[in-house]
């Protein structure tokens, strides 16, 4: 990760990591149109763009700055199931 020289209370931390364990970003493709605007923003360096952003949930820690930084509302913030993510 980028040293940004953010300091967290540890209350902030505690609610940071809360939720990364819940929520990932999600790119609506049809709204991107690969400013890239995101991936410059995301502390965690887990937004890719070729023609659209891609978001790596693996590295995706929800802070939500990719969110706020996207001028076409493109980005949000979804509920996120590591179920969904092991193979059978």
């Amino acid at each position: 990760m980028r040293n940004r020289g953010l300091a967290l209370t540890l209350s902030e931390a505690v609610l940071v990591q809360r939720r990364a364990l819940l929520l990932r970003a999600v790119v609506d493709p049809s709204g991107c149109d690969g400013c890239a605007s995101c991936a410059a923003i995301c502390p965690a360096e887990a937004i890719a763009v070729a023609s659209v952003a891609r978001v790596h949930p693996d590295k995706c820690i929800a802070c939500g700055q990719c969110v706020t930084s996207c001028a076409r509302a493109a980005i949000r913030l979804a509920s996120f199931h590591l179920s969904a993510q092991v193979p059978p």
